[in-house]
C-alpha cells in the first residue's frame, strides 16, 4: 500500500506532526484521519451485527488497529536494519497482518 511504497513520507508527516507544525495537520488529516473513520465505521457496523463485543468503544478499536498499522510503517527501516525483516517482502508482510489481526481477533491469552 502507499504507507510501504512511500515509508519516507509516513515518517515525515509523523515528524513534522510531532513538531506541531500546521502545515501537516491537513496532510494528517486527509490521509490518516479518513483511514481511521474507515476503521471505526467498519468496526461499529461489526459491533451492531453482533460480530464485536458491544462494551468496546470503536473509536478505541480503530486508534488501536490504526496506530499499530502507522508503526509498523513509521519503524520499517529500524526492523530492517536490526531485524532483517521489512513489510515491503511480502512474505513477511502477510505474517506480520496475520498476527496482528490474530492479536486483535483472537487475543494473546492461552485458554
Amino acid at each position: 500500500s502507499w504507507a510501504i511504497e512511500e515509508s519516507a513520507k509516513v515518517r515525515m508527516i509523523h515528524r513534522e506532526m510531532d513538531c506541531g507544525l500546521p502545515l501537516m495537520k491537513q496532510a494528517f488529516q486527509d490521509t490518516f484521519m479518513k483511514t481511521f473513520d474507515h476503521i471505526r465505521t467498519f468496526i461499529a457496523d461489526a459491533q451492531k451485527k453482533g460480530y464485536i463485543r458491544k462494551n468496546l468503544d470503536p473509536q478505541e478499536i480503530a486508534g488501536f488497529i490504526q496506530g499499530s498499522l502507522m508503526q509498523t510503517a513509521r519503524i520499517d527501516i529500524i526492523r530492517e536494519e536490526f531485524l532483517g525483516m521489512s513489510i515491503r517482502n511480502a512474505e513477511f508482510r502477510k505474517h506480520h497482518i496475520e498476527q496482528l489481526l490474530e492479536i486483535i481477533f483472537g487475543g494473546i491469552v492461552d485458554e
